[in-house]
């Protein structure tokens, strides 16, 4: 669809611009002040070049350089990345802005709220609609890109407008509609590809598609029949333009009249004979075609190199573990550029090939778009045989000295780069052959065991015999790590006869710490200490809370665990938001079960990494001190549901007190759970239990529990059997409880829950039975009161 406004406004930039490469000397053009176009009227023009009016930017990143200086751009990005700045832009809701760049692209975007809705755009212009009021306009270009100019267009009160409707239809069917307002008397036209759920239709031939806009809306209807476009298939080949065929580079297909973009490589190899062909002058190494008729083929000649003997050829990205990056995809060969890390010194460094002995050349390509200068670094068998810097802002070629190899060499490669820099290709041409001869290698313990079997190797005749970094790899026996001591290679030349033995000691077992730090990196508390072996780590883990040496408690990080090395491993903690006095992680509770572990609550992310089965009493490792107290208990639990878990006491002897509190613990299969008792008190030698009351086993894992102290004891203890409350249990309980059932409730003072001996909930005759067997056998039970 094309609105005559829009279409009409762009043509007349166009007149306005007096040179259409911005990169031109002497870019300029001028503006009539009673420009008008349909239905919009001029409402400001702003000439970066000129800064007139006044719109240098408020803020931001954007350089300006002025027309009258030399310059061209107007507003600029002379950094990297994409950069911003604020100019003093008035914009009003239903205004048009129309944004012209430099060089050729649509690439400046505009930041402000709902302001960045773009209705259209051309070569070098960009016409936003504009949705909200502004006083001034943010502006964000890439990396040597710039505005050169601005037109504000206002709509024309006087204008009169009408809606209209374009429906788009296919086999009957309308399968989409468009609307808009224009001014009466324009015309519309819908001659343009759709695509509808990403199929592409065209309009069908012979259809009308404008329409001359009238004042009642009805009329101004525009139907099209549509067809779906074609696929066409493509396919592109190379060869060397006489007698070798190097077949199909790429293939695939796509709609007719569709743009297809295929990048290839600079270079192919055939054999040891290296082939290149020139960049595609603004595409590089790509080759772009429009789809205008199917099985389309088009063939690409590649001339031999200046050089052969070539052994290896790769694009940077077919190097197994690179990261790959299309920052400048119009300057790569083959589209990609590809690096190992980004910044540092710690360089990674990923296999590329092997060599056998002999005399060897690299050559390499890279491209750097960033502030600071990028290494390419090869090593052969761990040792440095090509350093190559790639300068800032360059696409840079570059070869080693010729270097020997004495024995087959795995080359490894590393480049320190980002997105916007890396290697773009390599290859290698071997200059000639070495003599060479075997020589064996021996690894052995210090008690003299051979650790693996020997390997025979072949280093330069009659020369000193130099070992790779990789034959002093850590080698692992039976799961013991033994770690390079020394070895006997000084003064020992390949010759046929000659060994080398390399001697490896057992790796120690070093200490290592976890503590905590504040955010401000002062060490708090230790965490953990134990060993782990040398030049290994370990994972560790470890609570959620940890105790200061000052007594606060602070809150570790999750997921609470950590890979650690020898030495001191640092986490950071923040002071606990909980309020307790006392914590305890489960494992570190007594339990009435052997093995009240489990490692498969490990998967379900506990603070400690495993938890308790609450099936089994689980308790505090020391009497808790008397008071009252919040108990606040998390967990983990395997199953749907809930599970009921008491909350019960034992006094110094480690027996059990039945206190008849129960909480239900509910939750969905696998996430943490929690529950909280307040006001339960606690005399004094006794200790905390809990144990799930429902007879579910193996389904719900306690995790840490914490306490506070509220308040002092109340000294109050009741036992089980004194009915009447007096402190003590003799026959006047017994008629107590006998006169309960027989009166259907109590006629006195009478303790119900001292009563009810079998805790069953009920007093009845067997409660009596209960109270008389205590009387007989002495076996009086204190009963601690809970608060509900």
């Amino acid at each position: 669809m094309k609105k005559t406004t829009l279409k009409t406004l762009l043509l007349l930039l166009v007149m306005l611009t007096g040179v259409s490469n911005a990169w031109s000397a002497g870019y300029n053009r001028t503006l009539t002040e009673d420009l008008e176009v349909s239905g919009y009227k001029l409402k400001a023009f702003y000439d970066f070049q000129n800064n007139s009016p006044e719109v240098l930017p408020t803020s931001g990143d954007l350089r300006y350089r002025p027309y009258e200086k030399g310059g061209y751009w107007g507003l600029h990005n002379y950094g990297s990345g994409g950069r911003s700045g604020t100019a003093t832009i008035s914009v009003a809701e239903g205004d048009i802005l129309i944004v012209q760049n430099y060089s050729g692209t649509t690439s400046t975007t505009i930041n402000r709220g709902s302001i960045n809705e773009t209705l259209t755009s051309s070569t070098g212009y960009q016409v936003f609609n504009i949705t909200s009021t502004a006083d001034d306009i943010t502006f964000t270009a890439p990396r040597g890109n710039g505005i050169v100019a601005a037109l504000v267009m206002e709509k024309d009160a006087s204008v009169a407008t009408a809606d209209f409707t374009i429906n788009y239809v296919y086999n009957g069917e309308t399968i989409q509609t468009s609307t808009g307002n224009a001014p009466v008397g324009d015309e519309i036209t819908a001659d343009s590809p759709i695509y509808v759920e990403n199929v592409k239709y065209f309009i069908e031939d012979g259809e009308t598609i404008s329409m001359t806009l009238v004042a009642e809306a009805a009329s101004n209807v525009l139907n099209v029949n549509l067809r779906v476009a074609n696929t066409y298939s493509y396919t592109l080949n190379a060869t060397n333009g006489a007698d070798v065929d190097f077949g199909e580079l790429a293939s695939g297909s796509d709609y007719e009249g569709n743009v297809v973009t295929i990048p290839f490589s600079q270079f192919i190899l055939d054999g040891t004979t290296l082939y290149g062909i020139a960049n595609n002058s603004s595409d590089w190494y790509r080759e772009t075609f429009t789809l205008t008729e199917d099985n389309f083929t088009k063939t690409l000649e590649y001339n031999k190199s200046v050089t052969e003997n070539v052994v290896f050829f790769t694009e940077a990205e077919n190097i197994e573990g690179l990261t790959t990056a299309g920052s400048y995809p119009n300057r790569a060969s083959n589209g990609i550029i590809a690096y190992t890390q980004s910044g540092g010194t710690d360089y990674i460094y990923k296999p590329v090939t092997t060599l056998e002995p002999g005399k060897y050349q690299i050559y390499v390509r890279g491209l750097n778009g960033n502030s600071a200068n990028r290494a390419v670094k090869f090593k052969a068998n761990g040792t440095e045989v090509f350093a190559f810097d790639i300068a800032n802002g360059t696409n840079q070629t570059g070869n080693s000295e010729e270097f020997s190899l004495g024995d087959t060499s795995e080359l490894t490669f590393t480049c320190d780069g980002s997105s916007a820099s890396g290697l773009d290709w390599l290859y290698i041409v071997k200059t000639g052959d070495v003599d060479v001869t075997p020589y064996t290698v021996k690894y052995v313990s210090t008690e003299g065991n051979e650790l693996k079997e020997s390997t025979t190797h072949t280093g330069f005749s009659g020369e000193a015999i130099i070992l790779a970094e990789a034959e002093k790899e850590t080698i692992w026996v039976d799961d013991v790590k033994y770690i390079y001591a020394s070895d006997d290679a000084e003064g020992k030349i390949a010759v046929e006869g000659t060994v080398v033995t390399i001697t490896f000691r057992v790796a120690e077992n070093k200490p290592y710490t976890i503590v905590a730090v504040d955010t401000e990196g002062t060490t708090v508390a230790t965490v953990a200490e134990s060993t782990v072996t040398e030049g290994e780590t370990t994972s560790a883990t470890f609570s959620k809370y940890v105790q200061g040496t000052d007594g606060t408690w602070y809150e570790l990080a999750a997921p609470y665990k950590m890979d650690v090395v020898e030495g001191e491993n640092k986490v950071v903690c923040t002071a606990a938001t909980a309020d307790f006095d006392y914590f305890y992680e489960a494992e570190g509770l007594k339990t009435t079960r052997s093995a009240a572990t489990s490692s498969s609550s490990t998967s379900l992310s506990n603070s400690y990494g495993f938890g308790m089965y609450a099936g089994e009493a689980l308790y505090t490792k020391e009497a808790v001190p008397a008071g009252v107290y919040t108990i606040y208990a998390s967990g983990l639990s395997r199953r749907s549901g809930s599970t009921n878990i008491k909350l019960n006491l034992r006094d110094a002897a480690g027996n059990e007190i039945e206190t008849g509190k129960t909480l239900t613990w509910a939750n969905a299969d696998k996430e943490t759970v929690e529950m909280t008792a307040e006001g339960v008190e606690v005399p004094e030698g006794f200790s905390l239990s809990l144990h799930e009351a429902t007879g579910y086993n193996s389904v719900t894992y306690l995790d840490y529990i914490t306490l506070k102290k509220t308040a002092d004891f109340s000294g109050k203890v009741e036992y089980y059997g004194d009915a009447n409350g007096d402190g003590s249990v003799d026959i006047s309980d017994v008629v107590a409880v006998v006169n309960y059932i027989l009166n259907g409730g109590a006629t006195g003072t009478f303790a119900s829950e001292n009563a009810d001996v079998n805790a069953d909930g009920t007093v009845d005759i067997s409660d009596v039975v209960g109270v008389v067997n205590m009387i007989l056998n002495g076996e009086v039970k204190p009963r601690a009161v809970v608060a509900e």
